[in-house]
Protein backbone atom coordinates (compact mmCIF):
# COMPACT_ATOMS: atom_id res chain seq x y z
CA UNK A 1 0.00 0.00 0.00
CA UNK A 2 1.22 3.48 -0.97
CA UNK A 3 0.94 6.14 1.52
CA UNK A 4 0.42 9.88 -0.15
CA UNK A 5 3.62 11.81 0.44
CA UNK A 6 3.58 14.92 2.45
CA UNK A 7 6.37 16.94 1.24
CA UNK A 8 8.63 16.78 -1.94
CA UNK A 9 11.02 14.24 -0.50
CA UNK A 10 8.34 11.77 0.59
CA UNK A 11 7.25 12.14 -3.01
CA UNK A 12 10.81 11.22 -4.68
CA UNK A 13 11.98 8.93 -2.11
CA UNK A 14 8.71 6.55 -2.84
CA UNK A 15 10.07 6.78 -6.68
CA UNK A 16 12.18 3.56 -8.34
CA UNK A 17 15.85 4.83 -8.40
CA UNK A 18 15.70 5.47 -12.44
CA UNK A 19 12.43 7.23 -12.30
CA UNK A 20 14.25 9.38 -9.02
CA UNK A 21 17.29 10.10 -10.81
CA UNK A 22 15.32 11.72 -13.82
CA UNK A 23 13.38 13.87 -11.81
CA UNK A 24 16.08 14.91 -9.59
CA UNK A 25 17.70 16.04 -12.35
CA UNK A 26 15.03 18.01 -13.91
CA UNK A 27 14.70 19.35 -9.80
CA UNK A 28 17.84 20.10 -9.85
CA UNK A 29 17.75 22.44 -13.31
CA UNK A 30 14.33 24.36 -11.67
CA UNK A 31 16.07 25.19 -8.49
CA UNK A 32 19.47 26.18 -9.89
CA UNK A 33 18.07 28.64 -12.40
CA UNK A 34 15.19 29.78 -10.08
CA UNK A 35 16.91 29.55 -6.56
CA UNK A 36 14.26 31.90 -5.27
CA UNK A 37 12.04 29.11 -6.13
CA UNK A 38 9.63 27.68 -3.59
CA UNK A 39 9.19 23.60 -3.67
CA UNK A 40 5.65 22.58 -2.04
CA UNK A 41 3.15 20.06 -2.72
CA UNK A 42 0.06 20.68 -4.77
CA UNK A 43 -2.46 17.88 -6.03
CA UNK A 44 0.28 15.00 -5.23
CA UNK A 45 2.86 16.48 -6.85
CA UNK A 46 6.05 19.01 -6.27
CA UNK A 47 5.22 22.25 -7.40
CA UNK A 48 7.40 25.07 -7.73
CA UNK A 49 6.40 28.25 -7.86
CA UNK A 50 8.03 31.81 -8.07
CA UNK A 51 6.60 35.22 -6.59
CA UNK A 52 4.00 33.46 -5.04
CA UNK A 53 2.96 32.28 -8.57
CA UNK A 54 2.42 28.59 -9.07
CA UNK A 55 5.07 28.06 -12.27
CA UNK A 56 5.82 24.31 -12.58
CA UNK A 57 5.00 20.82 -11.33
CA UNK A 58 6.79 17.01 -11.73
CA UNK A 59 5.30 13.83 -11.59
CA UNK A 60 5.73 10.29 -12.65
CA UNK A 61 3.17 9.07 -14.76
CA UNK A 62 2.82 5.28 -14.99
CA UNK A 63 4.60 5.43 -18.90
CA UNK A 64 5.94 9.39 -18.34
CA UNK A 65 8.29 11.49 -16.35
CA UNK A 66 6.03 14.86 -16.99
CA UNK A 67 6.96 18.57 -16.45
CA UNK A 68 3.61 20.79 -15.87
CA UNK A 69 3.59 24.32 -17.39
CA UNK A 70 1.17 26.38 -15.16
CA UNK A 71 1.09 29.18 -17.44
CA UNK A 72 0.80 27.32 -20.31
CA UNK A 73 0.45 29.90 -22.67
CA UNK A 74 4.16 30.62 -22.38
CA UNK A 75 4.78 27.10 -23.86
CA UNK A 76 3.76 28.40 -27.32
CA UNK A 77 7.07 29.56 -27.52
CA UNK A 78 8.88 26.71 -28.27
CA UNK A 79 5.92 24.78 -30.36
CA UNK A 80 8.24 24.15 -33.46
CA UNK A 81 10.79 22.33 -31.08
CA UNK A 82 7.96 20.31 -28.93
CA UNK A 83 6.61 18.58 -32.00
CA UNK A 84 9.71 15.74 -31.35
CA UNK A 85 7.91 15.59 -27.90
CA UNK A 86 4.56 13.89 -26.61
CA UNK A 87 2.99 17.13 -24.76
CA UNK A 88 -0.31 18.08 -23.46
CA UNK A 89 -2.10 21.92 -23.13
CA UNK A 90 0.09 22.74 -19.77
CA UNK A 91 2.42 19.67 -19.93
CA UNK A 92 5.32 17.69 -21.44
CA UNK A 93 5.89 14.07 -21.41
CA UNK A 94 9.30 11.89 -21.68
CA UNK A 95 9.98 8.52 -21.70
CA UNK A 96 13.01 9.32 -19.94
CA UNK A 97 15.44 12.37 -19.65
CA UNK A 98 18.42 12.09 -21.83
CA UNK A 99 20.84 15.51 -22.97
CA UNK A 100 18.76 16.86 -25.71
CA UNK A 101 15.66 16.62 -23.21
CA UNK A 102 17.24 18.14 -20.56
CA UNK A 103 18.54 20.96 -22.58
CA UNK A 104 14.93 22.13 -24.40
CA UNK A 105 13.74 21.48 -20.12
CA UNK A 106 16.46 23.76 -19.14
CA UNK A 107 15.38 26.28 -21.80
CA UNK A 108 11.74 26.03 -21.31
CA UNK A 109 12.43 26.51 -17.29
CA UNK A 110 14.96 29.25 -18.01
CA UNK A 111 12.27 31.39 -20.62
CA UNK A 112 9.10 30.73 -18.40
CA UNK A 113 10.61 31.91 -15.11
CA UNK A 114 11.79 34.69 -16.87
CA UNK A 115 8.47 35.58 -18.62
CA UNK A 116 5.81 34.48 -15.78
CA UNK A 117 5.08 37.60 -15.03
CA UNK A 118 3.76 38.17 -18.99
CA UNK A 119 1.27 35.45 -19.15
CA UNK A 120 -2.11 35.90 -20.39
CA UNK A 121 -3.48 33.48 -17.84
CA UNK A 122 -4.48 34.90 -14.62
CA UNK A 123 -1.72 32.79 -12.13
CA UNK A 124 -3.24 33.03 -8.29
CA UNK A 125 -1.38 32.49 -5.39
CA UNK A 126 -0.75 28.56 -3.99
CA UNK A 127 -3.20 29.18 -0.51
CA UNK A 128 -2.52 26.63 1.79
CA UNK A 129 -5.75 25.55 3.53
CA UNK A 130 -6.11 24.25 7.29
CA UNK A 131 -6.11 21.00 6.32
CA UNK A 132 -2.75 20.68 4.45
CA UNK A 133 -3.68 20.86 1.30
CA UNK A 134 -3.33 23.17 -1.71
CA UNK A 135 -5.65 25.07 -3.85
CA UNK A 136 -4.54 26.34 -6.84
CA UNK A 137 -7.35 26.61 -9.41
CA UNK A 138 -4.46 27.27 -12.28
CA UNK A 139 -3.96 23.52 -11.76
CA UNK A 140 -7.49 22.67 -11.94
CA UNK A 141 -7.16 22.08 -15.77
CA UNK A 142 -4.58 18.75 -15.48
CA UNK A 143 -6.33 17.53 -12.73
CA UNK A 144 -8.40 15.28 -14.56
CA UNK A 145 -5.03 14.26 -16.83
CA UNK A 146 -3.54 12.65 -13.15
CA UNK A 147 -7.03 11.26 -12.27
CA UNK A 148 -7.65 13.11 -9.28
CA UNK A 149 -11.44 14.71 -9.63
CA UNK A 150 -11.33 18.66 -9.44
CA UNK A 151 -14.37 19.50 -6.96
CA UNK A 152 -12.81 16.74 -4.06
CA UNK A 153 -9.14 17.17 -4.86
CA UNK A 154 -8.29 20.64 -2.76
CA UNK A 155 -11.36 20.09 -0.25
CA UNK A 156 -11.66 16.85 1.08
CA UNK A 157 -15.04 15.87 2.34
CA UNK A 158 -17.38 18.70 2.75
CA UNK A 159 -18.54 18.99 5.98
CA UNK A 160 -22.23 18.46 6.53
CA UNK A 161 -24.73 20.38 8.97
CA UNK A 162 -27.98 22.17 9.49
CA UNK A 163 -26.72 25.16 7.30
CA UNK A 164 -24.60 22.61 4.84
CA UNK A 165 -26.87 19.95 4.43
CA UNK A 166 -27.43 18.45 0.89
CA UNK A 167 -30.60 19.73 -1.68
CA UNK A 168 -32.13 16.72 -1.89
CA UNK A 169 -31.76 16.14 2.44
CA UNK A 170 -35.22 16.47 3.87
CA UNK A 171 -35.47 19.17 7.23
Amino acid sequence: MRIAPFTARDYYMQLPPDRREALERIRTCILQLWPGAKEDMAYGMPTYSLDGKPLFALASQKHFLVLYVIPYDLLDAFKHELVLYNRGKSCIRLRRVDEASLALLDRVVRFVGATHTESRLRLKPMVRRSNGLVRDPVLAPVLPALGVPSTTADTGPMPIGPDRAPASAEA
